[in-house]
């Protein structure tokens, strides 16, 4: 009877230990991804500032990355996208039937 006693205590005693512990690596966990996350940031920034040749800070470095981005051929809109992906299925749908 006694040692079912002591059992029960030390399992009470284990679990709010284990409980931490697990908290303690989910939190360290998401410390390590915001800090690679903000190394990613941070390299990127730089490689930008060398490929654009200035010292680029955080709004200079969006700045920079909107005025190097250039789309060599012309983007459709969404509604083109449509109209083309309607008149495919219309086509399909003739063909099946007619």
């Amino acid at each position: 009877m006694e040692k079912i006693a002591v059992a029960a205590a030390v399992r009470a005693f284990k679990r709010p230990r284990q409980e931490d512990a697990k908290e303690q690596q989910q939190q360290q966990l998401q410390e390590e991804e915001e800090e690679e996350g903000e190394e990613e940031e941070r390299l990127l920034a730089q490689s930008l500032a060398a490929a654009t040749g200035t010292k680029a800070g955080g709004a200079a470095a969006s700045a920079a990355t909107s005025a190097a981005v250039k789309a060599h051929v012309p983007v459709p809109r969404q509604e083109d996208i449509q109209a083309a992906l309607m008149e495919k299925k219309k086509r399909a749908l003739m063909s099946k039937y007619v």
